[in-house]
C-alpha cells in the first residue's frame, strides 16, 4: 500500500515538473517511480507499464498517453499536463 502511494506521489511530481518545463526532473521522478514499481511485485506490472509509457513519451517529446481505467492519473490531468508542456517550446527549463 505504501509503495503504491509513493509511486502515485512521484508520478504527480513528474507531471508537475513536466508542466513547469522541467523535463529532466520529470524523467528522474518517473525513473524513481519505476524502480519502486519494479521492486514491489509482478502483480503491479500494469503500474510499471504505465510509468514506462509516461517516461517513453517524455523521452520522445511526445504527449503523455491519455489515462484510461488502468491508468494512475485521471485523463483531465494528463490533458492539462500535455497542454502546458506544449507551451514549453524548444527551450526547456531543465
Amino acid at each position: 500500500m505504501h509503495a503504491q502511494t509513493l509511486i502515485k506521489a512521484l508520478t504527480f511530481r513528474a507531471l508537475y515538473a513536466t508542466q513547469r518545463c522541467q523535463r529532466e526532473q520529470a524523467l528522474a521522478y518517473l525513473a524513481q517511480a519505476s524502480r519502486v514499481a519494479d521492486a514491489i511485485s509482478a502483480s503491479d506490472a500494469a503500474m510499471a507499464r504505465i510509468l514506462r509509457d509516461y517516461r517513453n513519451a517524455l523521452l520522445s517529446r511526445s504527449p503523455l498517453p491519455a489515462s484510461g481505467p488502468d491508468r494512475l492519473v485521471h485523463t483531465q490531468v494528463i490533458e492539462e499536463t500535455n497542454r502546458l508542456a506544449r507551451s514549453c517550446g524548444a527551450a526547456p527549463r531543465d
